[in-house]
């Protein structure tokens, strides 16, 4: 036998990208149509998806033993690094894109713009999520603000849209990478000249049914590779494995890495992702995406079903606002709480031994629902009579709490809307209002003298007025029984005027001139008694 070796790079967290990439190996070697007399042997490095040193010393390491092409599954941060590598030693790196765990996908950085030379190949398809969501978003009316609508990405399996459709209240929409398959049983696992593992083709098959989208690529990537080798050896444009060093200055890329780049562009194989094929720019130009919508049957309750396909040909497949409601609701029985309100709930009279009835302007609404989708309801009043308020816990109590305890699954009464409670449930558009204005009549505007007045009242304004007369009147008496001796010239005097508005400037802070006038003239006035006293006890002095 002669053995063709294959290398591989792998994000050390998908160690199932390894098991399926040994197990495709497997498979083939036992395919005597594909290799006759060669034998593939493979090599598998694990590096950390976001260290691009590590990534590129494992490669030159592989290089250098000898090589015919690189496969990895690592993320965007390393994947560039490998690139520049492979393109300096012309080697033929197939990429299959890992995004990390519980992320939807998005284009790399470095490897967003392929050109045509480039010798790094674009196992997955490019990112087409966002023109999926956007067309649904359309198609669908999701954007009406009445609408409650989940989108998730591409990589979510059967087990998890299942366990999402029967905890979620409200109307869903899922979107999901998805692989077309043959109707017929028998044909599922053949693929050409090839037989494919019945535990990834069957789709019965747990193991099939836990396979992420990577393996599937890897799988096929092994395919694809194993005819591309296939080719050559018919072809007899064989050219023997390359032993490259990085390090080494000065050293050549791999002469045949060009022809062994146009071999694998040129193929195609159809594997477990439909059709694997590259355009001229080293794409995969194959993608399919599948729309999912949660619906009502008689049988099983609450269920999801395809509404459409995508893909970047054809674009939106299925037409998803002609689907209608009437009687998809058959069989279901929701539990219904209410609060009592004349006239939107109330109770009805009932013969003794019967169970409750309610009627109100509500329970209509709900009659003519329940009619018109086909479900049945039980009704209930909340246990403490309260439309619904958050505690100091952060729980809630009346019927918002019922609905957010899942103890309900429709709330029916006049509830007020509040951002508080939009946060923990869904309303639906109101469809009635109720309003209360309230009229005042517009005062007429008067003119009112006194308006200065207004800011104290006038029991407190006679007070001030008094307190201004009466010591105003006695400063001015003090002052004219001890008159103060003014200077030659001067005019002025301590009237009663200047009395008044001394006590007046007490009252506001100011007048400062009049009332250091006046702090001044007792100050000096106690000066002239005590020079005149000292002067008369000189004068009665004897002379010696």
């Amino acid at each position: 036998f002669t053995f063709l070796f294959l290398w591989a790079i792998f994000d050390e967290s998908a160690k199932k990208d390894d098991e399926v990439f040994r197990m495709a190996v497997a498979d083939l070697n036992l395919n005597n149509e594909i290799l006759e007399t060669e034998k593939i042997t493979v090599s598998v490095e694990f590096v950390d998806g976001n260290n691009p040193f590590q990534a590129v010393q494992e490669a030159c390491e592989l290089m250098n033993r000898g090589i015919l092409a690189l496969v990895s599954s690592i993320g965007c941060m390393s994947a560039g690094s490998l690139q520049s590598l492979a393109d300096a030693m012309h080697i033929p790196h197939l990429f299959i894109q890992r995004a990390p765990a519980g992320t939807p996908r998005s284009s790399c950085p470095s490897t967003s713009h392929p050109q045509p030379d480039d010798y790094t190949l674009f196992v997955r398809p490019p990112v087409y999520l966002n023109d999926v969501i956007f067309q649904v978003v359309v198609e669908t009316n999701l954007v009406a603000f009445d609408c409650h609508w989940i989108i998730i990405n591409e990589e979510i399996s059967d087990m998890d849209v299942q366990e999402l459709v029967m905890k979620s209240i409200g109307r869903l929409t899922l979107v999901r990478q998805t692989f077309p398959l043959s109707q017929n049983s028998s044909q599922r696992c053949v693929r050409s000249n090839h037989r494919i593992n019945t535990s990834l083709c069957d789709p019965k098959d747990p193991k099939a049914q836990m396979l992420e989208i990577t393996n599937r690529y890897i799988y096929d990537t092994v395919l694809l590779l194993a005819n591309t080798f296939h080719r050559k050896l018919e072809d007899r444009k064989w050219h023997s494995m390359a032993s490259l060093s990085c390090i080494r200055k000065g050293s050549k890329p791999w002469q045949g890495g060009k022809s062994m780049l146009d071999t694998v562009k040129k193929g195609g194989v159809s594997g477990l992702t439909s059709l694997l094929e590259f355009n001229d720019n080293g794409t995969n130009p194959n993608i399919y995406f599948e729309i999912l919508g949660t619906n009502y049957g008689e049988d099983r309750g609450r269920g999801v079903s395809r509404l459409g396909t995508w893909d970047p040909i054809h674009g939106l497949n299925g037409t998803l606002t002609d689907r209608k409601l009437e009687n998809n609701m058959r069989g279901v029985v929701l539990r219904v709480v209410t609060v009592l309100e004349e006239p939107f709930v109330m109770v009805s009279e009932n013969v003794l031994g019967k169970p409750k009835k309610y009627q109100g302007f509500s329970i209509d609404v709900l009659d003519a629902l329940a009619n018109y989708l086909g479900f049945k309801y039980e009704i209930y009043v909340a246990p403490d009579h309260k439309y619904g308020s958050q505690q100091a816990d952060g729980t809630w109590n009346g019927l918002i709490g019922e609905l957010v305890f899942k103890r309900a699954d429709v709330g029916l009464s006049a509830l007020t809307i509040t951002p508080d409670r939009e946060s923990v449930v869904d309303f639906t558009t109101r469809y009635m209002d109720y309003s209360v204005g309230v009229l005042l009549r517009k005062a007429e505007r008067t003119v009112d003298m006194f308006a200065c007045l207004a800011p104290f009242d006038l029991s407190l304004w006679a007070c001030i007025a008094g307190t201004v007369l009466l010591v105003g009147t006695l400063v001015y008496l003090l002052n004219w029984l001890n008159p103060p001796r003014l200077p030659m010239g001067s005019v002025s005097s301590t009237t009663l005027y200047n009395s008044m508005w001394f006590v007046y400037g007490s009252f506001v802070q100011q007048g400062e001139f009049v009332r250091e006038r006046m702090i001044c003239f007792v100050l000096k006035e106690e000066r002239r008694l005590k020079s005149e006293k000292r002067r008369d006890i000189e004068n009665s002095r004897p002379e010696r």
